[in-house]
């Protein structure tokens, strides 16, 4: 991994710590929450079938 990419890894992680501070409604909180851990899950998804194959 370069240093750039480091760099703006870790600024995106930085940011995504600021969220909860930034965001004032708790609904909107709990909109974020459901759209980053979805996209895990896509992301974890993608790995175990499509790269790993398995069903």
């Amino acid at each position: 991994m370069t240093r750039r990419r480091a760099a703006l890894a870790a600024a995106a992680f930085g940011l995504c710590l600021l969220v909860p501070l930034v965001v004032e409604q708790d609904y909107q909180l709990k909109i974020l929450f459901r759209v980053f851990t979805f996209a895990a899950l896509g992301l974890a998804w993608n790995l175990v079938g499509g790269y790993a194959g398995q069903l």
